[in-house]
C-alpha cells in the first residue's frame, strides 16, 4: 500500500494537530481535501486505513459537496476492503437526528423528545 493512513477532511485548521502528531511518529499518510477531491470508484484503496474527519456542518463553511463526497468515497473504500474509521455507518448516524433517536430508544437510553420532518 502506498500509505499507512489517509485522512479525509474538509477543514484544514482542525487537522493540524493530527498531522503534526503523525509526522512526529513518522506515519506515511496522505491528506485528502474533500473540498477539491474526486475519486475513481473502481480504484484499489491506496491505504489499509482511512480516517474520516468530515463534518456534517461543512455546508456552513461553504463546503456543501464535502458530505456527499465523503459518503460516496467511504462506501467505495469500504466495498474495496479498506478499513474506514468514522465510516459510512457512523457518519450516517451523525447526519440523522431521527436515526440517533431510534438508536437511543433501542438501547433504552433516555433522550429529549424530537420530531423529524
Amino acid at each position: 500500500m502506498e500509505y499507512e493512513l489517509v485522512v479525509l477532511f474538509e477543514h484544514p485548521e482542525w487537522q493540524r494537530p493530527l498531522w503534526a502528531a503523525l509526522e512526529r511518529r513518522g506515519v506515511r499518510y496522505a491528506a485528502l481535501d474533500l473540498k477539491k477531491a474526486a475519486f475513481d470508484p473502481d480504484a484499489i484503496p491506496a491505504a489499509a486505513l482511512y480516517f474520516n474527519q468530515a463534518s456534517p456542518s461543512a455546508y456552513v463553511r461553504g463546503n456543501t459537496r464535502a458530505v456527499p463526497l465523503a459518503l460516496s468515497l467511504m462506501r467505495s473504500l469500504e466495498l474495496g476492503g479498506a478499513r474506514v474509521l468514522n465510516g459510512t455507518r457512523a457518519f450516517l448516524l451523525e447526519l440523522s437526528k431521527s436515526a440517533q433517536a431510534a438508536l437511543l430508544r433501542s438501547l433504552e437510553i433516555p433522550h429529549p423528545p424530537s420530531s423529524a420532518f
